[in-house]
């Protein structure tokens, strides 16, 4: 299938700058080459290259390309110009620049106040064999529109660190990053480890990681206007971090999180004070599928629509907490939970600190398809709204209200008054491990019309009235994305291979 688009304005940009390979530069940019394996180092014209990145000499505009499939080894690539591009050129394997440079936080390519520049096509590694400290590509300050395009990570601490970077708009697309994370002191490091505002990250893949990694993508203070789409992120061999966790303020622009396949532990996304919308994702095998952090008095909204999660211990968590304990100071949220599948959960929806809410948190045309034992609902207090929702299986303590539980549905109606449309059913799914719905399934047709939800998980329109889940009946509940460059990283679950 092919890539999903980037932002128009990033095209626009692209089109009035790029080099790639085979083709041509604006009359006005300087072409220089890199080839570690020629004979003697020349001036950079393609019939003499320079040998080496430390030879290069910056001029803004201009355009620097290694050779394909060669690998070059040497200190940091100190980028000191404007609107300069770093790529390959001939056809083969992504050309690979090592770092020789030992201790501090020391990057293969250092970008710092210069704007415009454009990062594609290369591969970075530790040329030491130590992960600790090393980042891939490091930004700091001013930078305006940054692009790093189809780039290869491995054998580092970070990926990409965007350290106070203040931008326009930084986009990372098409990037791969794997066996990364080993830092001192045993901890480690991060796909993508962000300050900076304006982020897009899409169309990547991250997998393969080490047991010491740290977060697939991490940002903190400032998160305002960030895309999160169409990426992979698989944490399962990390087994202790998350695929994606934003803290900070989002001044009044909270990130919107879309089309991904998150696989990880403890978390696929969390959310801690900067509000956001979590739509349209696969979210499999966490310890918790969102988790939903309050921790200041004005955080801004949540919500979580149109997502598929399957063997999660808990769908969506919401709480008060920092560090694993209770804030002193009351937050305020406002959550809403509509059009979510959960299949083979321990709990689908939980709030695990009273008086947390500004409004109700809204539980509505969710499907609740639990493990044996399991509970839909878990509530510290009434502060909610719940309703057109399916429950299956009715089980001891399905619904959990202010310490009393519930065994059925009907009961929990009768008491608390909630969930008066809703249903207790088998939602009957077409598929042993999916979450399409069966022609005769009860959940069709059963939901609330929801103005602000016009589509379902997989961009179709929903009937009138809509299908309970994320799926209208007919939908498709797959992700589908372009290979990753080296061709690995196809995400296995359950032991069972999701094609690439």
């Amino acid at each position: 299938m092919a890539r999903r688009p980037i932002s128009t304005i990033a095209w626009a940009v692209w089109g009035t700058a790029l080099f790639l390979g085979a083709g041509s530069l604006s009359a006005a940019a300087a072409l220089y080459h890199i080839d570690p394996t020629a004979a003697a180092d020349g001036d950079g014209s393609p019939a003499s290259p320079w040998r080496g990145w430390e030879r290069v000499e910056w001029h803004d505009g201009s355009t620097y390309l290694q050779r394909a499939g060669t690998t070059w080894s040497g200190p940091i690539v100190d980028i000191r110009a404007h609107n300069v591009t770093l790529g390959k050129y001939g056809s083969g394997l992504l050309p690979v620049l090592k770092l020789t440079t030992k201790g501090g936080n020391t990057p293969v390519v250092n970008i710092n106040g210069k704007t415009g520049c454009t990062i594609q096509d290369l591969r970075f590694e530790s040329g030491t064999g130590e992960k600790s400290g090393t980042s891939g590509v490091k930004v700091g300050g001013k930078v305006g529109l940054l692009r790093i395009l189809r780039c290869q990570f491995t054998v580092l601490k970070f990926g990409i660190r965007l350290q106070s970077v203040k931008a326009e708009k930084v986009l990372v697309d098409g990037c791969e990053m794997w066996n990364f994370g080993e830092g001192p002191r045993g901890r480690g490091g991060d796909g993508i480890w962000a300050v900076c505002d304006n982020l897009e990250v899409c169309n990547c893949h991250m997998h393969d990681l080490d047991q010491s990694a740290e977060d697939g993508i991490q940002g903190a203070n400032e998160v305002a206007n960030w895309h999160i789409h169409h990426n992979r992120i698989d944490e399962s061999a990390s087994n202790k971090k998350q695929c994606i966790i934003i803290s900070g303020d989002a001044k009044g622009k909270p990130p919107l999180i879309e089309h991904n396949e998150l696989i990880g532990r403890p978390c696929c996304v969390m959310l801690i004070n900067c509000g956001g919308i979590v739509r349209y994702n696969r979210m499999l095998s966490a310890n918790r599928a969102v988790s939903i952090n309050a921790t200041t008095p004005d955080c801004p909204d949540v919500q979580v629509y149109g997502n598929l999660i399957r063997d999660c211990g808990a769908g969506v968590m919401v709480e008060s907490y920092s560090g694993g304990r209770p804030r002193v100071v009351t937050a305020k949220i406002a959550v809403s939970v509509t059009h979510n599948t959960f299949r083979n959960v321990k709990t689908g929806v939980c709030n695990r600190q009273p008086d947390v809410f500004r409004s109700p948190l809204v539980l509505k045309n969710n499907i609740f398809a639990l493990q044996p034992g399991a509970t839909a609902i878990v509530m510290k207090e009434k502060a909610f709204v719940s309703d057109y929702n399916c429950f299956y299986p009715e089980q001891p303590g399905l619904l959990q209200v202010g310490g009393a539980a519930f065994g059925s549905v009907a009961a929990f109606q009768k008491e608390t008054g909630l969930d008066a449309h809703s249903i207790a059913a088998d939602p009957l799914f077409a598929d042993a491990d999916g979450f399409r719905l069966r022609r005769d399934s009860p959940c069709l047709r059963r939901g609330a019309k929801t103005e602000r939800i016009p589509k379902d998980f997989a961009g179709n329109p929903f009937g009138n009235p809509p299908a309970l889940g994320a799926l209208e009946f007919g939908s498709s509940d797959a992700l589908t994305f372009a290979p990753p460059l080296s061709g690995q990283g196809a995400v296995r679950v359950s032991g069972r291979q999701l094609a690439p």
